[in-house]
């Protein structure tokens, strides 16, 4: 078995609020945000905002599963969605919910305004409905056998329509 030590600093980042942004609000599980930061540098998105209470973007498990990516990304933790949204005032916010009368991710995709932000609740409870109304809501079409795909799912999903030419 080969194991590895690895010693790195712990940053604060500030995101870069002329590029196109990943909000993700009350992220709570390790292995899923460290997945969201493979998959959002996959797609060329390095400014990721993060609402606490979230996991530690630095917690073991989330570095793993970031394949290093972390190191890749501007990750920056706002107290609120007010505080984010001050700051980026030029960006349209679209909020991914499970609402069936929201605009599909491909109508969204399709008149995106720019720079955008992809806004992703938490695992077990989406987002509050109160994001429909300070956001454009965003609902993936699937099947009625489930209730919902899983948040690296639906944000890969979200990614690459919003970032596909």
């Amino acid at each position: 078995a080969c194991l590895l030590i690895a010693e790195f600093r712990k940053t604060e980042d500030t995101i870069d609020t002329s590029k196109k942004h990943l909000l993700l609000v009350n992220p709570s599980d390790a292995g899923n945000l460290g997945t969201i930061m493979r998959t959002a540098l996959a797609f060329n998105i390095r400014n990721i905002a993060i609402i606490p209470p979230a996991v530690d973007h630095f917690d073991p498990k989330t570095v793993r599963a970031s394949m290093g990516a972390l190191f890749h990304l501007n990750i920056q933790i706002y107290p609120d969605f007010a505080a984010y949204e001050a700051q980026n005032q030029n960006h349209t916010t679209y909020a991914f919910m499970l609402n069936k009368s929201a605009e599909t991710i491909l109508e969204a995709s399709q008149h995106k305004s720019e720079p955008w932000t992809i806004v992703m609740g938490n695992e077990a409870a989406g987002l509050p409905k109160e994001y429909e109304k300070l956001c454009k809501s965003v609902y993936i079409p699937q099947s009625d056998d489930v209730d919902s795909v899983n948040l690296s799912i639906a944000t890969a999903l979200a990614l690459y329509e919003f970032t596909k030419k």
